[in-house]
């Protein structure tokens, strides 16, 4: 059996099909899942780092052929090869694309566009081996082979109405060898089989424009992307929402999009669609397979994320190979257990938080109070770095860094030392230049201010992405949460979520908690740079 039929369902029952078992796929038929939204982009080179995707040069190859001959079983279109142009958003981009373009030659080359009808003034990187997946169309094909094959069935399904026995399980009518859950964020809430796998899943919001006069035969990304649907219709894209994770479009997503488009295409856009799914992003966007700890005929298909339509053939086919005993499970795609360290401890958390802080940073460094309050840690802060260190400090309320500059007054430090904005902390990336060697956050409220005002998971959110990424080598993340408070259960959950979803080859994790807790009760989260 094999719960959900996106693109890590129907993939799999593909190849299992293709090696003559007998299944049965069993789907919710949710409007809204991440595999019915998605672009299906397939993109050669990406992110900041212009990079390829994690094995592209296998699993490339593995899906153009897996889609292709589907295709030519079928006799229907769904995959679609199209060059993709990336404008380079600086000069800075530019030279970093120079600087490894003999070694990526084989995915894009650097190309002129002076001529080009949208802001391109640094120029671009042409790929030659860019695509898009119809994944409505792919998802639709499958269901009906499914369906000719009677192994296909829309239900809802709930893990506590499976029975096990000995070598086999049991749901409803049916009895099979196992059962592989293929449910993308729907499968990772709390509670479930899989519910402690790390993780921290985004939704994604994605417009469709009426855009008129642009070249449509190649797909240009800068800002978002866009990439061409025939008739003057584009798809544009994306949002990345940590918080509210619906497949509800809204209105601060449309704006988010057009806003960014809109960077770098002068043309006139007319939205004429708009569409919100949830990606399930695990262990750095990279998928992961498996099989339970306790009910060894439970397995697990997921963590597909943006690059699904690039990953999912070859690592369906792989997880084919595995369940009809072809081949060992390959290491490096088995799902990750809890990856961080746990520590009870009898004294204080503050005081586990200074002690990390110290271990880490130097005198001369510099670093950040991302929550500066009544200026407690930024004091402790000013002393670790010394006369020649920075500590960059940000509070939204007038009334603490006033009363923080009181406290470093009376404790010797001056401004040469700290500089304190009356900013969010989620404007960080905005003043901060440089690497730092810690960031320290203290969630929560004012202590003896307006108890209404506090910190909220969004802004937080956005804040720790700012924080990790002007971490150096070995730097130091510190976050007290505080569950106790209105709102702060929301908060503190979320952002312990996010954290330890942090990918365990970049970061080393550590939550500590006071002995005898309870879910009301304050814990320390600390993530290390690697």
């Amino acid at each position: 059996m094999i719960i959900g039929q996106g693109l890590a369902g129907s993939t799999l029952a593909m190849s299992l099909l293709a090696r003559g078992q007998r299944l049965l796929v069993v789907d919710r038929q949710d409007a809204g899942s991440s595999s019915r939204v998605a672009a299906g982009l397939v993109t050669p080179v990406t992110g900041k780092g212009l990079n390829p995707a994690w094995r592209q040069h296998e699993y490339l190859p593995a899906a153009v052929d897996f889609y292709q001959k589907l295709e030519k079983k079928t006799g229907e279109k769904f995959y679609h090869p199209m060059d993709v142009v990336r404008i380079f958003g600086s000069e800075k981009e530019q030279t970093k694309w120079r600087g490894k373009a003999d070694e990526h030659q084989r995915w894009g080359s650097e190309t002129d566009l002076s001529k080009c009808q949208l802001t391109a003034e640094h120029g671009g990187v042409r790929m030659h081996d860019g695509a898009w997946l119809d994944t409505r169309k792919f998802l639709d094909v499958v269901r009906n082979r499914l369906i000719t094959e009677d192994a296909w069935r829309e239900a809802e399904f709930s893990e506590k109405d499976v029975r096990f026995s000995e070598g086999s399980i049991s749901w409803q009518d049916v009895t099979a060898k196992k059962i592989i859950l293929c449910q993308g964020a729907y499968g990772l809430g709390q509670g479930g089989w899989f519910g402690n796998v790390p993780h921290r899943s985004a939704k994604g919001e994605i417009l469709t424009l009426n855009v008129d006069g642009l070249d449509s035969d190649k797909r240009y990304h800068a800002n978002g992307w866009l990439a061409p649907r025939g008739d003057g219709t584009w798809k544009a894209g994306a949002t990345y929402e940590w918080n509210r994770l619906d497949s509800e479009p809204t209105a601060g997503g449309r704006e988010e999009v057009m806003e960014k488009i809109s960077s770098w295409c002068p043309a006139d856009l007319k939205v004429v669609g708009h569409e919100a799914g949830v990606r399930p992003i695990i262990r750095n966007s990279r998928p992961v397979i498996g099989f339970h700890a306790e009910h060894k005929q439970v397995g697990f298909f997921n963590g597909l994320g943006s690059k699904g339509s690039l990953m999912a053939p070859a690592v369906a086919t792989h997880f084919a190979e595995v369940l009809t005993s072809e081949c060992e499970i390959d290491p490096e795609l088995v799902f990750p257990t809890a990856n961080h360290s746990q520590h009870l401890i009898s004294g204080s958390l503050i005081a586990s938080a200074h002690a990390a802080v110290r271990e880490c940073v130097s005198d001369g460094d510099t670093v950040i109070d991302a929550t500066v309050g009544n200026g407690h840690d930024t004091l402790f802060l000013a002393k670790t770095v010394g006369a020649g260190g920075q500590v960059i400090g940000f509070d939204i309320q007038q009334q603490a860094i006033e009363s923080a500059r009181i406290r470093l007054t009376e404790g010797g430090v001056g401004d040469d030392v700290v500089q304190l904005h009356v900013r969010s902390h989620a404007e960080m990336e905005d003043v901060v230049q440089g690497e730092v060697s810690c960031v320290m956050f203290n969630l929560g409220y004012l202590p003896g201010a307006d108890k209404s005002l506090i910190t909220k998971e969004d802004s937080t959110l956005r804040a720790l992405s700012q924080a990790v990424a002007l971490l150096k080598s070995g730097g130091l993340l510190s976050v007290m949460c505080y569950p106790g408070h209105a709102g702060g259960d929301t908060e503190a959950a979320q952002v312990k979520r996010w954290l330890l979803g942090l990918p365990e080859e970049q970061y080393e994790m550590h939550l500590y908690q006071r002995s005898g807790y309870r879910s009301s009760t304050p814990f320390l989260l600390l993530a290390r740079k690697k």
